[in-house]
């Protein structure tokens, strides 16, 4: 999960990161970037450290584990 920033708590700010990255053969994330944010700049850290954690399935051709490009996740950070 990612932390939500201090600074955006205390302030009651909500949002969310856009990302595009690439899911490898292992299933792990790389060139991982953020193409939008509301606020911009807010929670892209947040988000990019909590990200670089994850794993996914790797994307199967002909039973053979293969590079998944162009992955969009959308990261929404909300106050509880």
């Amino acid at each position: 999960q990612p932390i939500y920033p201090d600074d955006a708590r205390k302030s009651q700010i909500e949002g969310w990161v856009d990302l595009e990255f690439t899911v490898n053969s292992n299933g792990e994330v790389k060139d991982l970037d953020v193409s939008g944010a509301s606020p911009k700049r807010v929670f892209n850290k947040a988000a990019l450290e909590a990200f670089k954690q994850w794993t996914f399935a790797p994307l199967l051709l002909n039973g053979k584990a293969i590079e998944r490009l162009g992955v969009k996740y959308r990261v929404v950070f909300l106050l509880e």
